[in-house]
C-alpha cells in the first residue's frame, strides 16, 4: 500500500503535541514537508520528526511538493485560506478548529469542499 504523503503547515504547539509524532509514527503515513513563517521552526521540527522536507511558506511547499493530506495548525484567521489553497492542489485538508472565523467564511470552506473530490476535517484536539 503506498503511504500518505502528509504536510503540516505551522509547527506551533498544537503540531508538536498532536500532529507530528503522530504522522511520523504511523506505517501508512509519511511526514513530507513542514511548513512554518519562522524557518528556523521549521527545519528543527523537521530534523526531530524524521527528515521532512522544510519550508518557509505553504505556498512555497505546495509549489514543491506533491502530497495527499496537510494538517493546518497555524493561526486561527489563516485557517481557511489555507485550507482552500491546499483544495486547490487536490489535497485532503484536516485543520485546527476553529475552522473559520465567521460563518460566510466556514460556508465558502464548505461549498469549496463540497465541489472538490477531498476530505475536509476539523480537528478537535481539546
Amino acid at each position: 500500500m503506498k503511504k500518505i504523503k502528509v504536510g503540516v503547515i505551522g509547527i506551533g504547539s498544537i503540531a508538536h503535541m498532536f500532529h507530528l509524532g503522530n504522522y511520523r509514527d504511523h506505517p501508512d503515513v509519511e511526514l513530507t514537508a513542514v511548513a512554518d513563517i519562522d524557518f528556523k521552526r521549521a527545519q528543527q521540527a523537521a530534523a526531530d520528526f524524521g527528515g521532512a522536507n522544510a519550508y518557509a511558506s505553504a505556498e512555497e511547499m505546495f509549489a514543491t511538493e506533491r502530497l495527499d493530506a496537510v494538517s493546518i495548525c497555524t493561526f486561527n484567521e489563516s485557517h481557511v485560506q489555507l485550507a482552500l489553497t491546499a483544495l486547490s492542489q487536490g489535497v485532503d485538508v484536516l485543520v485546527e478548529k476553529p475552522m473559520a472565523l465567521h460563518a460566510e467564511e466556514a460556508q465558502l470552506l464548505r461549498s469549496a469542499a463540497e465541489a472538490s473530490n477531498n476530505v475536509v476535517m476539523v480537528g478537535m484536539s481539546h
